[in-house]
């Protein structure tokens, strides 16, 4: 279980989508929106999440968690919109991004 939480100026709007992996399986995708703080509990084993906010002069952080230990915070702060971030997995490190446009994850 991974846990997203999305914190920043408190009632900022976002919205975006998330890829769950868990174990061999394929990915899936779900759309979340909120408004923050807002925490999700994610049933992966790996998370890749893109997140939009809703107004550019607000700042959010993304925190990812699994098993009490954060994985990542990522800051997106004025005037960049999108907020990504990466669980990792067995083969790679958790990482993320904040930029000006939807982000394509390789």
């Amino acid at each position: 279980m991974i846990i997203l939480e999305v914190k920043g100026d408190r009632g900022a709007e976002f919205s975006g989508d998330c890829s769950l992996q868990r174990g061999r399986g394929p990915e899936k995708r779900y759309r979340i929106s909120g408004r923050v703080p807002a925490k999700y509990w994610l049933p992966a084993g790996v998370v890749r999440c893109s997140l939009e906010k809703a107004n550019l002069n607000s700042r959010l952080l993304a925190i990812l968690s699994k098993d009490g230990e954060v994985l990542l915070r990522q800051k997106g702060a004025p005037p960049l919109r999108w907020i990504s971030v990466f669980s990792g997995s067995d083969k790679a490190k958790a990482r993320g991004a904040a930029s000006g446009a939807r982000p394509l994850w390789q």
